[in-house]
Order: C-alpha cells, then structure tokens, then sequence
C-alpha cells in the first residue's frame, strides 16, 4: 500500500514527513544514542541541532491545529531484548497512553509484514528506560503531543531484527503499509479492539 493509492488517505490526510533527522551521524557512522549534549530525540527543549529546530518550526506552521497523529518513527539501541522489537513508547499520560495502545491494536490487526509486531510489546511509561519526565518536553513524543488531538508517540523500529524475523526492506516496506493502514483507520474512527 502507498499512501497515494489509498483513497481515505489520498483525499482525506495530509502527511508531512521528514525521512531522516539525523543525517550527519548515519553518514558518520554514529548511532547517535547519547551523543552529548544529547541525541536528536532529547533536543526538543534546547534546540541544539538545526534539524530539531527546523521541525519546532515547519511543523506547526504546515499544520496548525487541524492534526491528530505525529510519529517519531526512531532505532532502538542497536541490540538485545527490546531493541530487538518494534514497538511503541508510551506516556504518562493516561488517556494519550490509552490511545497508543488502540493505536498498537490495529497496527497488529493490520501487519501481514512478516515481523511479528506485537501491541503487547508497547513499552508503557515507568518500565524499562521509559522514565523521562515529560516535563519540560524534551523528546519528539512529548513536545509533539502538546498540540497532538490524538496520538504523538514514537515507533522504534530496529535495525536488524523483529522478534527473530530478519529485517528486509520488502519487510520493512509492507510493516509500513500496516502502519499506512492503521493511520487510515484512525483517522476514520475504527479504533483498535
């Protein structure tokens, strides 16, 4: 499925996506994670990185308030336990939580994508390294969901493998129709069961 080719979507939404904000550190080779002062998913407050800055900029201005989802589509660390899934990282907040979690739902219901997404997997709020204090709202996630009427989470998405499914790019390509797909149906209100 290519956005373009799905009526709901074609007629119905408006997609502003940046295909990659760290560009410099992927030529480089470096994953990024960490990188002091911080990496690019921390620079929501400071606005160290021109690329994090141009999207503080670009995106309220190309949305203003007409808009319900914003992803952060991310790389987990580069190996081991979670980083080895894709998966949401929920919030605090609980009604926003709630909904990433219906959200999860109808990506699962959708994925025919060979990587075993699982809604089950989503990383909630206070497990694992999930403890950033939302406030000030220092990642994508948290700053985005200041103006979000739906959902503003980020996706982690690994870089080899998915819940032990090797990651290809037709793989990569069909996880992303599901996604497309689930996007579509939120938007129309199918909400996840």
């Amino acid at each position: 499925m290519k956005w373009l080719e799905e009526p709901e979507l074609r007629q119905g939404a408006r997609a502003l996506v940046v295909p990659m904000v760290d560009f410099d550190g992927v030529h480089d080779g470096d994953q990024g994670k960490n990188r002091r002062p911080h990496d690019h998913n921390r620079d929501y407050q400071e606005g160290v990185f021109p690329e994090t800055r141009a999207i503080k900029e670009r995106f309220p201005a190309w949305a203003g308030e007409d808009w319900s989802i914003a992803l952060d589509l991310h790389c987990p660390w580069i190996r081991y336990g979670m980083s080895e899934n894709i998966y949401i990282v929920n919030c605090q907040d609980p009604k926003r939580a709630a909904r990433h979690h219906e959200f999860a739902k109808l990506i699962e219901g959708h994925d025919g994508s060979g990587l075993d997404y699982r809604a089950s997997q989503t990383l909630d709020f206070g497990v694992e390294w999930n403890t950033l204090d939302p406030n000030p709202p220092t990642n994508h996630s948290n700053w985005s969901a200041l103006g979000s009427k739906d959902i503003a989470c980020t996706i982690e998405f690994p870089y080899a493998l998915a819940n032990g499914n090797a990651i290809t790019v037709d793989k990569a390509w069909a996880f992303g129709a599901a996604l497309g797909l689930s996007i579509r149906d939120w938007l129309a209100g199918k909400r996840g069961t």
